[in-house]
């Protein structure tokens, strides 16, 4: 007797392949899983890093800073102690100056000359006197500008006048002292130094 059986066949191997697909899947589910862990913590350690970096860094460039605010309390410090030696040296210049300038036009007047006015005013010296002549006025001038002392040696007036029955010359000499002329320069230079201090103080403030 023939059967015959109508049932659909069940598939072979199809729940196998199906439990297969399903473990490669898991496999690579967990293996991306792995790589996201390892690559978080490379980039955790990576970032922990840069953060120790920038921090170091940031120490280094304050201790730069504390060493140029050092540095410029240092210049300054010596900058105030070059001025007041200045300032020393000025005040021994004016003090030392008018007597240079005495001795050097004393020991330098010709004979048959005679200073009657000596005035001066900062580095301008004005000098008036009497002499027997024009020549001798002229001597006394080129005395004065040998000297090294003096500079613009000028001669204001020359002209005649009578002292007890004399005709003599009257005369008046200007000339630039020096040591005088140095110091009035100094101090112009450091009087201009102060302002632009104060006016970069004032920059900064703002």
């Amino acid at each position: 007797m023939i059967k015959i059986n109508l049932l659909p066949k069940k598939p072979i191997g199809v729940k196998p392949a199906l439990i297969e697909q399903g473990v490669i899947a898991i496999i690579a589910v967990f293996v991306v899983l792995v790589i996201l862990f390892l690559f978080r913590i490379n980039v955790k350690g990576d970032v922990e890093d840069l953060t120790q970096k920038i921090a170091k860094t940031k120490e280094e460039l304050k201790k730069l800073e504390e060493s140029e605010a050092q540095i410029e309390e240092l210049k300054a410090s010596e900058l105030t102690i070059q001025q007041k030696i200045d300032v020393i040296k000025r005040l021994e210049k004016r003090k030392t100056g008018p007597v240079i300038v005495l001795d050097q036009i004393a020991s330098r007047i010709p004979a048959k000359m005679w200073l009657t006015k000596m005035k001066s005013q900062r580095a301008l010296l004005k000098m008036e006197g009497v002499s027997i002549d024009n020549e001798t006025i002229a001597q006394f001038m080129t005395n004065i500008e040998s000297a090294g002392e003096f500079e613009n040696v000028e001669l204001q007036f020359a002209q005649e006048t009578k002292i007890e029955d004399y005709m003599l010359k009257k005369f008046s000499v200007s000339s630039t002292i020096k040591v005088m002329k140095e110091v009035e320069a100094a101090e112009t230079k450091e009087a201009a130094g102060g302002k632009e201090k104060k006016k970069k103080k004032k920059k900064k403030k703002k």
